[in-house]
């Protein structure tokens, strides 16, 4: 079987690169917010194992962020979490964030995955405390910054 046939490419996915995965979950976990620091939830996308679109390389435990396109498939199941949504730049709409349900203000990713303490950081190594793992159905695809342990 050759890599690809891992993960079937979804037709509509308009990127050349990003990481495709049958085996993704949402990761979810409370913080607070930036701006008015009330406690919120956010969410990451963590990859058990994928492919990288462009190069065909498997990837494991890779955790995306800055989102700038995903497939249907996956648009669809993040409509649960209503908050994470494309930080608006006047009419143009740019990369996938959480936002504060309270305020409204957009929670920058390198801010929840960036640094140690970070609620994101060090996804993939395993032991954080606080974090659910809600798995995604079939394959999804998208296209952002991710950081992978292979």
């Amino acid at each position: 079987m050759n890599k690809m046939d891992e993960v079937p490419l979804q037709e509509h996915f308009e990127v050349e690169a990003g990481i495709a995965s049958n085996k993704a979950y949402v990761a979810a976990a409370q913080t607070t917010c930036v701006h008015c620091s009330e406690m919120m939830e956010v969410i990451c996308i963590h990859c058990q194992t994928g492919i990288a679109t462009e190069s065909g390389d498997s990837m494991t435990g890779c955790t995306v962020s800055n989102i700038l396109v995903m497939d249907a498939a996956l648009a669809a199941q993040l409509e649960v979490w209503p908050y994470f949504k494309p930080i608006e730049f006047g009419s143009a709409a740019g990369h996938y964030a959480n936002h504060c349900p309270h305020c409204g203000a957009a929670q920058e990713d390198y801010l929840l995955h960036d640094e140690p303490g970070d609620v994101f950081f060090g996804l993939s190594q395993g032991g954080r405390r606080g974090i659910e793992f809600i798995p995604l159905v079939g394959s999804v695809q998208m296209s952002g910054d991710y950081t992978c342990e292979s």
